[in-house]
């Protein structure tokens, strides 16, 4: 008769165990009894493995989640019992392989898509994926410990598609990504770096302020966009310089520099003007600096006056009348009137204070 108590167990994802009873010994009809197990693994033909009889227990190597079909048979010199009943089981799920072709692309400053195949080797039924992420660095400040955000990971756990979309990231940055399979077990991580779109400065210049001013020309200086702000390489800068007086508010100019100074020249003496920069990277630019008032140093000679006239006349005298020059090129300090007659070659100046009563 074949063995008795056939017990049929895995006691890990990678072993099947069979163990069994004795027949009762006046059972055997012979002096020394043997065994044979015979199994089917997965869709593996039935095979039959001999057994001596001074075993009761027999240990398979497995692959995990494979089904096992197990009985077993006595046997002597003469010959065979019938086979017992079939015990069935399957091995567990084990660690599944990693995710295959993991592919990264930068959908724009904000979103990166990743995308994959399941894993060739599965060792049981695939039930979602994990998605990490973390910032590794901005690309615009490789070296700087980031203070307003995190570089930990981040993980969507047990999605159940083959591609997935990250929302939320920076612009301009250095992101790993990580992915791997479930199934009752965690697979091994397969990992990726992508970087993601520039877009334009979010924040102006900093620090923009006057270095000097002559009579022509005004020079000014600034600091860079804070890293952080940059999204992208600078690669220039437009500054804009604009007259405020009346005689100057046709007065504009607009260029560009790769330097974080300027000198401004061909502008007019004593003239008030509001000056503003703001940075370009590749995709674009960002925000104007506030508006920086500055003024021109005044000339050191004013133009002449305009629209001399003689309003009055007199037997001994005669009146005459003019207007300021202008654009002023600085404060008056007084006039200078020269005059002679015509029948002579010498001039006679008479010299006016401009807060004079008689002007």
């Amino acid at each position: 008769m074949p063995p008795q108590g056939i017990r049929l167990d895995a006691p890990t994802t990678n072993e099947v165990r069979v163990s069994w009873a004795r027949p009762a010994k006046d059972t055997w009809q012979c002096d020394q009894l043997n065994y044979e197990i015979a199994y089917r693994a997965g869709g593996q033909p039935e095979r039959i493995v001999p057994v001596p009889g001074d075993q009761t227990e027999y240990t398979f190597p497995a692959e995990a989640n494979t089904r096992w079909a197990v009985k077993l048979r006595s046997s002597n010199q003469v010959g065979s019992s019938p086979w017992s009943s079939e015990q069935v089981i399957t091995t567990r799920q084990g660690t599944p392989g990693l995710v295959r072709d993991l592919r990264l692309r930068a959908k724009s400053p904000n979103e990166v898509h990743v995308q994959w195949l399941a894993p060739l080797v599965q060792r049981g039924t695939i039930v979602g994926y994990d998605i990490s992420y973390r910032l590794k660095h901005r690309l615009a400040c490789p070296d700087e410990e980031p203070r307003d955000v995190s570089r930990d990971f981040v993980t969507v756990y047990n999605h159940k598609d083959l591609e997935y979309t990250i929302t939320g990231l920076l612009p301009f940055s250095l992101y790993e990504v990580r992915v791997r399979a479930r199934t009752t077990e965690l697979g091994p991580e397969e990992s990726k770096d992508i970087a993601t779109e520039q877009q334009p400065p979010s924040a102006p210049p900093l620090n923009l302020q006057l270095s000097y001013a002559l009579e022509r020309s005004i020079s000014f200086q600034w600091e860079p966009v804070e890293c952080s702000q940059r999204h992208g390489h600078i690669v220039n800068y437009e500054y804009e310089i604009q007259g405020q007086d009346d005689w100057a508010k046709l007065e504009r100019q607009i260029a560009n520099t790769t330097d974080t100074r300027i000198n401004i020249e061909g502008l007019t003496p004593f003239t008030k003007y509001i000056m503003r920069v703001k940075a370009f990277n590749s995709i674009g630019g960002g925000p104007n600096t506030e508006n920086l008032d500055a003024m021109t140093a005044k000339a050191d000679a004013p133009l002449p006056p305009q629209d001399l006239v003689v309003t009055q006349e007199g037997t001994d005298f005669f009146v005459i009348s003019w207007l300021p020059p202008y654009p002023p090129y600085g404060p008056h300090d007084k006039y200078k009137i020269r005059y002679q007659l015509v029948s002579e070659n010498r001039w006679n100046e008479i010299e006016k204070l401009t807060g004079d009563r008689l002007l």
